[in-house]
């Protein structure tokens, strides 16, 4: 029996599985994200074809299979948000994924409690992956042929506290969405954000340690990981007479997410971030276009 499918039917007894690309991380089924919240019985025929062999596979994050990880997108700027914030050990030992010896994702037992947590993007330089995200089961393997393992040299550890405050959206720390309004103003007469622009006002405000932040102030939801802007310049040319259907865009972005194991945002956020970069939307003959945009 293949080894790797081997490794799969293992973790199927404790974990959520569900079938990606053959050597991507793509999810190879609609609505996958169900699989976050219900379990599926494991089926050999959808993880392994004979001529094509075996598929990666993904764990759903959540309370199905009972895990929160986070993926390491900056560190550094998370250190400094750490150190803003006075997190002195922000990741306890646990289990953590690894591919070429380089961390990915660390991995923690989903809390106690009857909720419900969803993914978060608000923290600098990481993503806190709970329902609506996955990652990649042991087994799995990069474009490159590389293998994801697991580390369990230390036990999966209970979620630290800081987290458990920002999945309930009620942390005493800044996040990343709380771009002042007058950073956003600056930038309204762009085709699209500047992100370094963006960046540098969040490093300003993580190193001002008298800074005083104040709860009623507006914000601006922003991923700094900023999956839409790469995009954009990885794809597109960028033009006021250019034209691309809306449908298509999505499917390209999302395609382009799972090529470079990114978390793809929805159809909703991906409106809000297009229109807040300036980019509007066209109806011709029942078709919607985004405006100022062709593929390279």
């Amino acid at each position: 029996m293949n080894e790797r499918l081997e490794q799969y039917r293992e973790l199927s007894k404790n974990c959520s599985l569900l079938p990606l690309g053959y050597n991507n991380l793509k999810p190879a089924i609609e609505n996958w994200n169900e699989r976050c919240y219900k379990k599926a019985d494991f089926c050999d025929r959808d993880y392994f074809d004979k001529e094509l062999g075996v598929r990666n596979a993904g764990i759903a994050c959540g309370c199905t299979s009972k895990i929160i990880a986070v993926k390491i997108i900056k560190l550094e700027m998370f250190k400094k948000w750490c150190e803003f914030n006075n997190i002195k050990e922000p990741f306890p030992k646990t289990i953590t994924l690894e591919c070429e010896e380089d961390i990915k994702y660390i991995i923690y037992s989903y809390p106690e409690v009857k909720a419900s947590y969803k993914t978060r993007m608000n923290v600098p330089g990481i993503i806190i992956c709970a329902a609506g995200s996955f990652i990649p089961a042991p087994g799995s393997i990069t474009k490159s042929g590389q293998p994801y393992i697991i580390n369990d040299s230390h036990p999966i550890s209970p979620l630290p506290e800081w987290m458990f405050d920002v999945l309930h959206n009620t942390p005493p720390y800044i996040t990343a969405t709380c771009i002042l309004p007058e950073v956003i103003e600056k930038q309204r007469d762009k085709p699209f954000f500047d992100l370094s622009l963006l960046r540098q006002e969040l490093d300003d405000l993580l190193e001002d340690t008298n800074n005083k932040f104040v709860q009623s102030s507006p914000v601006l939801s922003f991923d700094l990981s900023d999956t839409i802007g790469r995009f954009i310049s990885d794809r597109f040319a960028v033009g006021k007479d250019l034209l691309i259907k809306t449908s298509l865009f999505n499917i390209l972005y999302k395609d382009w997410c799972y090529m470079n194991e990114e978390i793809p945002l929805g159809k909703w956020n991906i409106t809000k971030d297009m229109e807040s970069r300036g980019f509007e939307k066209k109806k011709t003959k029942g078709t919607r276009y985004w405006v100022g945009l062709k593929p390279k």
